[in-house]
């Protein structure tokens, strides 16, 4: 009432009668700004305020905010903080208000306000003019906690700034959920006509100080009066700032009151001689006509003013570009040391026409590793994998002089699966480019790539030559290395090295790719894989081998597959290509040479051969190989200074036999394996994963052949173990005891260096160990149990045998028992014993136990006896017991996941799986469950269930006693948040397609969405006009990039005019409700126009059916429905309930080949409105049947 009465007041004083309402007058303002024409009562009713307005337009100058309209701005804070004209009171001497989010991110950009743990705190706004009985304060919040929410209030000042002129006009918030981005707005009506200060206070409650967020703060319009403009501020480069590329802009931030900037700059102080006084109007971003100089201080100065005149006592910046960063040929990067090299750069963004990086990003995912992972550092490498993949990698300036030379780009580069060596192919999304810049790296554009690989591109393994010629080019340029992957896919590393830019050769050069060949070792009698060799002309002119030959000592253990015809001519990049491969007859390291001879009366070219021959067996008679796996090890290395036993090259020494060692993989980061384990025990995950975790390394060095046993125990974890043969890099033994946590070898090694590596656990997490490396001799074993004795129900009367003779030459101290249950590790339980059985009680039936024994003398512990596996006999026990959903409970999952466990002992055999859960789902056979836990419930509608279950045999009868459960709840859902849009790519709202610009790339972009029941969202972008709806993509993430082609072929396929009005908008969905973004920017409208594109023929008519989202989703009161029919047939479009019920019929009859769309306004077959909730479209032509959901809403 209070704030009525004063409304009222203000518009009598301006001669409006009180029977026109704040509404009435705001409604009547409005159709004047849109110069629709006024009734004479009209005009009557707005004359009065309109003067109003006119007499303070003069003191009412625009703002820097953002979307800023002559009545309102949004203050985004992206600028330097306290904006020009607020001000921060830190009144507890303590933590203040500050732009940089810790415990969250701003809710739109970059910056925000946080108030961190402020005690007695303020940020005032600036003077404000409330001209409209609409003018609002609106901002968003966002606290650490909902517990203490009346730590925050808003005050409003009439007369200054000082905190007794404030009084208290919102300080009862409604709780609003811990760390969510929440929606204030307080009406402003009270102080029409009036200058206002509003202050956001943050003081201390109770015993808590919690944190506070504010962004885009929507206030009315600033009150400047008639003054000069305030001094612009926050200047880019920033004042005395050095190292400033030369392709830097200058901006800055205009302040209050400023209508216009003049500019002055140069090399001198004062500046005036690159530009002196140049009108700039209202921009704020000046972009010099030619690079800068390179080691250079410039100096600027910005003078604002409006149309009451020059602020002239503003400061002179100053800034120094960067040293010359200029590459000159000849140009070689090998990455060796260290990465990124000197003056290379780094960004993010995908590959467009131009590219649109991803601002304030100057990093990427390309690193520093072994190139094709050799297990060496020297090369730059990025794993292309993902969804989220668009890595660039920049070189600094090349000098290619000024045309005389020609220039050519070189460098190594390979493929190989992740952290792996063997062949790879990329991805069907992925990409590898490289492209150059003639601008100084200003614009990266697909339109300039060099050469491209795609997954129809080979790419070596083991590394090709690329010569990419730069014919054409000339002055400054730079290179661009870029990678990207948009679905997760192939995972692959692909790797650059070597580097050159140089002067084309002007004659022949032989280049042999690769420059040796090495192979794995082999048996006597065996064939090798061939290794292919190919000999390449990178110079220019002709090339001509006359000749290629195998040399050397053992040229007859290798063979050469050669099909060319000598003599070979080979012009610029032509290839000769041949293979070689091993077969050896005799033992030891075997060395050849393929030779080469060419016309250009030079040395004849040598590629070293080599090969490691082994007897047809691995080891001489009485070598136990454990779990014979041989392959390869991959091999990788850590940066320089890796800590000693992370390498084969820093290794732990095995100084003398006996040897122990403690240790914990926790402290190491490099992985040696994968290494093969075929005969792994208890293998839960597959060969694959031994040896994939933190690897620590020792090398044992034997000076003859002896019998070891290698044993590694004590790991909270899993560990296994794996042993190389330095020479060859081959696994020589392997072994991963998963249950008993603990690996243990006996072999004979011939004699030799070794690598024994502890490899940590599969899904790498990380453990303690013991390792030991001893004879066999020195310990006794107790005897095995046997196997009639390990399938005992108890250990009860099990019997150990009694020291023999050769143990009792020690002193026997008595036996360790040790116990594990259900897998886990063993537990000594007896410890010293002299007693040969033991009886364990209070067992739980059904479960699984193992014991096994060692025996102690005074040399040590002997390796244990066992184990004895004991499962004890079950008894009948409860049934089926259900423990989530309750009875009667709302599940908000997607999908519902329904946990139950079992205590139904006597089914079949112990130890055996007889009996089978038979589950029920609303009275249909759902799945045959064989053990305890968690099943989800795929495809529940929203509404009531019921789930049973039942204990069943293996022909599905209900087992006697019966044991069952059952459970009935209701399936609920919560529609995702509200969410926004954030940014298009066009101009200001028009997208204009031609024919030479179809591969620009637009991005769209929208606000996260958050799903109350945690169901993973899927975003769907929609063009919609008054006619049509189009779905141009749906994606998880919260922005999406689009061509122009794209968009193109889109509106031609619908048969969308050459130019159209529609708006883009996109749908938060997480499988059950939608929620559509708010527009707050009023970016959403486009117009698209393809006129450009010229006259073609109509699209193509649809190849399949196809029934689409409708549009809107939720809707009220209609909503549009489209499909496609590709053949002509009968088609149905039938509206149901959840309950199957049909609603109305849509479509039916006869329909030919094209595209339809049909409305439904809420109605049944009655023509009665239909009630509120969610209905299925069901399509049903020619075999085809489709479903799509709607939610209508009232």
């Amino acid at each position: 009432m209070h704030r009525w009465t004063l409304v009222s007041l203000w518009i009598v004083c301006l001669g409006i009668s009180l029977a026109a309402s704040p509404d009435q007058t705001e409604f009547v303002l409005k159709k004047y700004s849109r110069g629709e024409p006024l009734t004479v009562a009209e005009k009557e009713l707005i004359t009065p305020l309109l003067q109003f307005r006119e007499e303070q337009r003069r003191a009412v100058l625009p703002s820097s905010g953002r979307n800023s309209n002559r009545d309102t701005f949004v203050e985004d804070f992206e600028g330097p903080f306290p904006p020009a004209g607020w001000s921060v009171i830190d009144n507890d001497g303590g933590n203040s208000m500050n732009p940089t989010f810790t415990y969250f991110t701003a809710y739109s950009g970059s910056q925000g306000v946080q108030a961190m743990g402020c005690q007695d705190d303020y940020l005032i706004t600036p003077p404000l003019l409330v001209l409209l009985p609409t003018d609002s304060l609106s901002f968003w919040l966002r606290t650490e906690s909902t517990a203490y929410d009346n730590s925050f209030e808003i005050l409003v000042s009439t007369t200054g700034t000082a905190l007794d002129d404030f009084d208290i006009v919102l300080a009862d918030f409604p709780h609003w959920s811990n760390n969510v981005w929440t929606h204030m707005s307080f009406p402003l009506t009270d102080y029409l006509r009036a200058t206002i200060y509003i202050a956001f206070h943050v003081y201390y409650s109770e015993s808590q100080v919690w944190d506070f967020g504010f962004d885009d703060i929507s206030i009315p319009q600033i009150y400047l009066g008639p003054e000069p403009p305030a001094a612009a501020y926050g200047p880019s480069p920033a004042d005395s700032a050095t190292g400033v590329e030369i392709t830097t802009p200058l901006q800055w931030y205009p302040g209050l009151g400023t209508q216009g900037s003049r500019l002055y700059f140069g090399t001198d102080d004062p500046p005036t001689n690159l530009v002196n006084g140049t009108d700039l109007g209202d921009t704020t971003v000046y972009w010099p006509d030619s690079l800068l100089a390179y080691s250079t201080t410039y100096y600027w100065q910005i003078i604002p003013y409006n149309e009451y005149g020059e602020n002239t006592n503003t400061p002179v910046w100053q800034f120094t570009t960067r040293e010359d960063p200029t590459l000159y040929p000849p140009v070689l990067e090998d990455f060796d040391a260290g990465y990124p090299p000197p003056n290379w750069t780094e960004a993010q963004g995908l590959l467009g026409d131009p590219t649109d990086f991803q601002p304030g990003i100057t990093y990427s995912g390309w690193t520093q590793d072994g190139f094709a992972n050799d297990g060496f550092i020297g090369s730059a490498k990025l794993n292309i994998y993902g969804s989220f993949r668009d890595e660039w990698m920049f070189t600094p300036p090349v000098y290619l002089g000024d045309g005389t030379d020609e220039y050519r780009l070189e460098f190594d580069l390979a493929l190989t699966p992740w952290m792996q060596t063997g062949p790879a192919q990329l991805g069907w999304d992925d990409l590898f480019a490289v492209v150059i810049s003639t601008d100084m790296g200003q614009t990266w554009s697909s339109s300039n790539v060099l050469r491209a690989w795609t997954d129809t591109t080979d790419i070596s393994n083991t590394g090709d030559h690329i010569i990419i010629p730069l014919t054409g080019y000339s002055g400054y340029v730079m290179f661009g290395f870029y990678g990207e992957s948009t679905v997760s896919n192939a995972d692959n590393d692909l790797f650059v090295d070597n580097l050159q830019v140089r002067i084309t050769p002007t004659t022949p050069i032989f280049t042999s790719d690769p420059d040796s060949v090495a192979f794995d070792s082999t048996t006597i009698g065996e064939f090798s894989d061939f290794i292919p060799v190919a000999f390449t002309n990178t110079g220019i002119d002709t090339l001509t081998i006359t000749a290629v030959r195998l040399t050397g000592p053992d040229s007859s253990q290798f063979e050469l597959s050669d099909v060319n015809t000598y003599p070979v001519s080979l012009t610029i990049d032509d290839m000769l290509e041949l293979a070689v491969r091993f077969h050896p007859d005799t033992t030891g390291f075997l060395q050849a040479a393929l030779e080469a001879t060419d016309d250009q009366g030079r040395v004849v070219h040598t590629i070293p051969v080599t090969g490691m021959a082994y007897p047809d067996q691995l080891n001489p008679p009485g070598y136990v190989i454990a779990n014979a796996g041989i392959q390869s090890a991959t091999i990788f290395w850590g940066p320089p200074g890796t800590q000693m036993g992370d390498l084969f090259i820093n290794a732990f020494p095995v100084d003398s036999i006996p040897f122990s060692a403690s240790g914990s993989t926790i402290d190491y980061h490099d992985d040696i394996g994968p290494f093969s384990d075929p005969g792994v025990i208890c293998d839960w995950y597959g060969s694959s994963y031994v040896g994939r975790g933190n690897d620590v390394v020792y090398e044992m060095t034997l000076s003859e052949e002896q019998t070891l046993t290698v044993s590694l125990c004590g790991s909270s974890y899993d560990c296994a173990l794996g042993i190389y043969i330095a020479e060859t890099m081959e696994t020589a033994v392997a072994n991963d005891d998963f249950c008993g946590l603990q690996s243990e070898i006996t072999c004979t090694f011939p004699p030799g260096t070794y690598y024994v590596v502890v490899d940590g656990y599969s899904d790498f997490s990380n453990g303690d160990y013991v390792l030991n490396i001893y004879p066999p001799t020195d310990r006794s074993l107790p005897r095995e149990l046997t196997p009639e004795e390990a399938e005992s129900k108890w250990l009860a009367d099990q019997r150990v045998a009694e020291p023999n003779s050769e143990q009792n030459q020690r002193a026997f101290l008595g036996y360790n028992l040790y116990r594990s249950y259900q897998a886990e590790p063993f537990d000594l339980i007896l410890e010293g014993t002299d007693q040969l059985s033991y009886a364990d009680t209070n067992l739980v039936p059904g479960d699984q136990y193992r014991y096994q024994v060692t025996a102690l003398y005074t040399s040590g512990e002997s390796a244990p006896a066992g184990p004895a596996t004991v499962i004890p006999e079950a008894v009948p026990g409860p049934a089926v017991i259900i423990q989530y959903p309750l009875e009667g409970d709302t599940v908000y999952q997607n999908p519902v996941e329904v946990q139950f466990n079992v205590q139904y002992f006597n089914v079949g055999s112990p130890g055996t799986a007889d009996g089978y859960i038979n589950l029920v789902v609303d009275g249909q056979d759902s799945s045959t469950i064989t053990v305890t836990g968690v099943v989800p419930l795929y495809g529940l509608s929203l509404g009531e269930h019921h789930v049973y279950m039942e204990l069943v045999d293996n022909g599905g009868h209900p087992l006697t006693p019966p044991a069952s459960d059952e459970v009935t709840f209701t399936r609920g859902n919560h529609a995702p948040a509200d969410f926004s849009l954030l940014y298009a790519f066009t101009n200001n709202g028009n997208i204009n397609i031609t024919p030479n610009n179809l591969t620009t790339s637009r991005m769209f972009s929208w606000t996260e969405s958050q799903d109350p029941d945690g169901t993973a969202l899927t975003y769907s972008l929609y063009f919609i006009s008054a006619t049509d709806t189009l779905l141009l993509t749906t994606t998880t993430g919260n922005s999406t990039s689009l061509t122009n082609q794209a968009i193109y072929d889109s509106l031609r396929y619908h048969y969308w005019p050459a130019v159209s009005q529609c708006i883009w908008n996109v749908s938060a969905s997480d499988g059950d409700t939608e929620t559509w973004a708010d527009d707050p920017y009023g970016i959403g409208s486009l117009t698209i126009d393809i006129s450009a594109m010229g006259t073609e023929a109509d699209p193509p008519l649809p190849e399949t059916f196809a029934l689409y989202p409708s549009y809107p989703n939720p809707f009220n009161p209609a909503t549009t429905i489209r499909y496609d029919v590709p053949e002509s047939g009968s088609v149905t479009l039938t509206v149901y309930d959840l309950q199957g019920r049909r609603v109305k019929t849509l479509a039916a009859g006869l329909r030919e080949p094209g595209r339809y769309r049909v409305r439904w306004s809420g109605t049944g077959a009655d023509g009665y409105p239909v009630a509120s909730g969610m209905y299925l479209i069901r399509m049903e032509a020619a075999g085809f049947v489709s479903v799509q959901k709607v939610l209508l809403l009232k």
